[in-house]
């Protein structure tokens, strides 16, 4: 009857380190899962950046060829007063052309400032996609050792149960 105490033990390690592979291994999965997400989502958000990039500059040269429009219909507004482009009319045609440039420069500012804010998610996105194989790695690796403690320890006790006297043959 002892025989079969010991087997026991033996099936129940086997199972108890199978498990603890198992587990380790759908760990390792879950992380390179992770991982691979992260890098999809680094791999859109610089896509995007780019895009915000490109729709700003679009943007700026659109409001610049309207801008240069505008400025074009002050100049015949004043040059149809007979005023032309001298005194206060130099005047709000300088400020006029000044903001106008202010607006395009902020047009640009903010796309780098959106494309910036794109590719600082995707470095996120590649960091955490590293920190995820290394827990992969490191899930495997945490179920092997389960595993070997699982079998050393069964080892221990069917030693100590064989050490204990018991032959197995009454």
């Amino acid at each position: 009857m002892a025989w079969f105490a010991v087997a026991a033990m033996v099936v129940s390690a086997a199972m108890k380190a199978y498990g603890q592979i198992q587990q380790g291994n759908t760990e390792s999965a879950n992380a390179k899962a992770q991982a691979n997400a992260m890098d999809y989502n680094a791999a859109v958000n610089t896509q995007n950046a780019q895009q915000a990039g490109m729709i700003a500059t679009s943007r700026e040269q659109q409001q610049r060829a309207n801008q240069a429009q505008q400025l074009g219909n002050i100049r015949a507004g004043l040059a149809e007063s007979g005023g032309g482009e001298t005194g206060t009319n130099a005047g709000v045609l300088n400020q006029s052309e000044t903001n106008m440039e202010l607006d395009a420069l902020t047009t640009r500012y903010q796309g780098v400032l959106g494309a910036r804010t794109y590719n600082a998610q995707a470095g996120l996105d590649i960091y955490q996609g590293k920190v995820a194989r290394v827990n992969a790695k490191s899930a495997k690796t945490a179920g092997y050792w389960g595993a070997a403690t699982s079998l050393i320890g069964a080892a221990g006790s069917i030693y100590g149960h064989a050490a204990g006297g018991s032959s197995g043959y009454t």
